[in-house]
């Protein structure tokens, strides 16, 4: 049970999920052993989604395959007080469900919404990169079971 002066309230969670750019998504084979790998992604509050892109073969995808449960953790603000001893944050936990997205149309959107967050100054070369690299990039889906958030601020 956390305390309740450290529970980042949902509303928050949220903001900082839309803000930061990249956590780390952790999965599991079919025998539960753990992958953490750090993504950038997208996050679209309408469908209660986060959206990561990778490879098309490799181990996340394969334990996405045996597994789709999946964890997604970001912390937006981090600071050592070494005079208190202490950490000072912001972090946001997301479960949920992984799948792997199919229809053409749905990848491109999610690439460019991507590249729209995480290199807006390219935007010109957008449509051309993403059909370059189409054929060879994965893009997963996490359905959100809940959104959980921690904070130790500044007094």
């Amino acid at each position: 049970m956390k305390k309740s002066d450290k529970i980042l309230p949902v509303n928050e969670a949220i903001a900082l999920l839309k803000e930061c750019t990249f956590g780390v998504l952790s999965t599991a084979s079919a025998d539960g052993v753990p992958y953490g790998v750090p993504v950038n992604y997208i996050y679209s509050e309408e469908e209660n989604s986060i959206f990561f892109h990778g490879a098309k073969f490799g181990r996340k995808l394969a334990n996405v395959s045996e597994n789709n449960g999946a964890s997604f953790v970001i912390v937006g603000y981090y600071e050592i007080s070494s005079d208190q001893f202490t950490a000072y944050y912001k972090s946001v936990i997301v479960s949920g469900k992984m799948s792997l997205v199919t229809d053409a149309g749905e990848k491109i959107k999610r690439l460019a919404q991507l590249c729209k967050k995480m290199k807006p100054q390219t935007l010109g070369r957008m449509g051309e990169v993403i059909q370059r690299l189409l054929p060879a990039v994965a893009v997963l889906e996490m359905k959100i079971d809940n959104i959980s958030g921690k904070r130790n601020l500044k007094n």
